[in-house]
């Protein structure tokens, strides 16, 4: 017979004097009473951004230098997860510190309240045998004050019978979700700093999380996070709401600044993109795409929709996008055909959809895309982040309020305009470059055969030496011969499709490159069967 620990059963293995909130991380605690709610967490938040950050404790000297292969040989026991087997329709398993994941998280539960007794607030204690150490590390002695490094969440998603991961709070400020018929892909942060700038990122870390205990019947999960670093403390709330096909994490925020000499980047996302369309696999490896997005979506409003198709550089790469009035962007995997991928141990066809959806639009800012090279797919090499125009200041409150959408399918507001589908680069020996764009949309799946389609086209750091727009079956073909200016840079090229009045498809951007990065590990690169 299986056995649940609850809470209560835990603290009374271990004492709960080391898990004091920020006490952890050495410093005195400054909240009086339990963090109950978020009004509680931001009042503790609010003090602690008037000191110095502390910093974060070392590894126990058992586990410091634990390699990847290391690492996972340490498992989680999910009969110990927190309310496993106990009629919850959500229950959490705990990440163990080591390798990467140097940071300590402290976990708490919040108690429901009733009509005759307020909230309350229990630590969960470390304890080993909450974890099975197996090969090497088997006979290793794992100390009371490892601490976790963070949580996943467990439970059944709507018209499923058995328990499956929803979300996962791992690395700094990372949380991840995904749909009941996708997996893990793409995933988001609290805050990035200093992201692609020639100064070092910042990564502001989820230091202590609160999970509220859920009813017998309820549909959402609320989970409370303090985000610390140098320069900045912050008070989150997450609420989560899984889905068959799209799964909305609901994210409210507040931030108090230490140091404002930095860029602030907000609901920042993270991907990656090895190769795919425009970018040939290395040698010896037979997906034809590996990816976790393809490209980035930005909603302008009134100014439509820009659609930045994924690329790599040999060097880190950013582009911006300044937007007046943003009402969300994501990384999108739009191609989900199974023969575009032949992967069916990452399924990237399966990857969820990221979508950050602001609650009322963002003002006169900037979307910005980075791009890096990586030496192989296990490297998440691609972000996207909101920068916003109007000036932070020290001790003034910033308040974030938006969702993000983990989904398999698109949204209702991208049903009319025609989206670019494919696109391919043909790098020919005399320096030029043949671009292809395919359109799909109800927009012009519903012009006649005398309607023109403009070609409403602009490129940086090249010519364009011919372009033709031609009907098909589906849609819409464009074919552009550009050339480059310099053969070593990238042109620039964005495309819009319109008729004499409107704008028939989304904007299409991509840098197009006659040099295609080289592949310098291969070994690395390629899986073989």
């Amino acid at each position: 017979m299986r056995t649940c620990y609850s809470v209560a059963a835990l603290i009374m293995l271990i004492s709960s004097d080391l898990y004091a909130g920020s006490a952890i991380w050495g410093q005195e605690p400054l909240r009086a009473g339990c963090i109950c709610s978020f009004s509680d967490l931001d009042r503790y938040a609010r003090a602690l951004s008037l000191q110095k950050a502390p910093s974060p404790p070392d590894l126990p000297e058992a586990i410091s230098n634990l390699s990847y292969d290391d690492y996972r040989m340490i498992a989680f026991r999910p009969e110990r997860a927190i309310w496993w087997n106990q009629s919850k329709p959500f229950w959490f398993e705990l990440f163990h510190r080591g390798f990467v994941h140097r940071n300590r998280v402290s976990v708490s539960v919040i108690h429901n309240q009733s009509e005759s007794e307020s909230p309350s607030e229990q630590p969960v204690p470390f304890d080993p045998s909450l974890f099975e150490y197996r090969g090497p590390l088997a006979d290793r002695s794992v100390p009371v004050e490892t601490g976790f490094a963070g949580v996943k969440i467990v439970g059944q998603f709507p018209k499923a019978d058995d328990g499956q991961e929803m979300l996962t709070f791992l690395g700094a400020s990372y949380f991840r979700g995904r749909t009941a018929n996708t997996v893990y892909g793409s995933s988001s942060r609290g805050l990035a700093l200093d992201a692609g700038t020639d100064k070092a990122e910042e990564f502001p870390a989820f230091t202590d999380l609160w999970i509220v205990e859920p009813d017998q019947d309820e549909k959402t999960l609320t989970v409370l996070a303090l985000m610390n670093s140098e320069s900045v403390v912050g008070a989150y709330q997450f609420e989560l709401q899984p889905g068959t096909t799209n799964t909305i994490v609901d994210v409210k925020a507040r931030l108090y600044f230490r140091n404002t000499d930095c860029k602030i980047g907000i609901a920042p996302l993270t991907s990656m993109w090895m190769w795919g369309d425009a970018i040939e696999p290395p040698p010896l490896d037979k997906r034809p795409s590996v990816h976790d997005a393809d490209g980035l979506m930005i909603d302008a409003g009134d100014d439509g929709t820009i659609w930045r198709s994924l690329c790599r550089q040999s060097y880190p790469s950013l582009s911006r996008f300044e937007v007046a009035e943003l009402h969300g962007f994501g990384l999108i995997q739009r191609e989900r055909r199974y023969s575009r991928y032949l992967d069916d141990e990452a399924q990237y066809h399966r990857r969820p959809d990221i979508w950050i959806q602001p609650k009322s639009p963002w003002i006169n800012g900037t979307v910005e895309l980075l791009e890096l090279p990586a030496p192989h797919e296990g490297h998440d090499n691609i972000a996207a982040f909101w920068v916003p125009g109007d000036q932070i200041n020290i001790g003034e409150p910033v308040d974030l309020d938006y969702e993000v959408h983990f989904r398999s399918t698109k949204r209702k507001e991208d049903g009319f305009l025609a989206r670019v589908v494919r696109h391919s680069l043909t790098r020919n020996e005399d320096g030029t470059i043949d671009v292809q764009l395919h359109f799909r949309g109800t927009a012009i799946a519903q012009l006649s055969d005398e309607t023109p389609v403009l070609l409403d086209l602009l490129t940086v750091r090249g010519e364009v030496l011919k372009q033709e727009s031609i009907k098909t079956k589906s849609g819409w073909r464009v074919d552009l011969k550009i050339s480059p200016i310099d053969v070593d840079d990238p042109v620039e090229v964005q495309l819009t499709l319109r008729d004499s009045n409107r704008r028939l498809s989304e904007t299409w951007s991509g840098l197009c490159s006659h040099r295609v990065p080289k592949y310098q590990f291969p070994q690395v690169y390629t899986r073989i069967d």
